[in-house]
């Protein structure tokens, strides 16, 4: 039994805008437009068959954002009453 699945979007753009951010991404397949369109596409077709209750979140906001609101969902799915503030 699947308890939570984790879906984070990023647009192709911003992808590929931070492919340039890591030195040690390797070019050739990180920074092609074709290949992360194609990954975005996988990806919607995936959310589509995540199980209920799944996360998806904006891989876009800034990483402690994003930590925010995973561990609050872990919290919640065991009825933990402290709920955590990364900011």
């Amino acid at each position: 039994r699947i308890d939570l699945a984790v879906l984070i979007e990023i647009s192709p753009e911003v992808s590929l805008e931070r492919s340039y951010l890591e030195p040690n991404i390797p070019r050739d397949i990180i920074r092609d437009m074709f290949f992360l369109e194609a990954l975005t596409d996988a990806y919607q077709a995936l959310k589509n068959r995540l199980p209920e209750g799944s996360l998806i979140i904006n891989g876009e906001l800034p990483i402690g954002e994003n930590v925010e609101i995973i561990a609050n969902k872990i919290l919640t799915l065991f009825d933990c009453e402290v709920l955590i503030n990364t900011g």
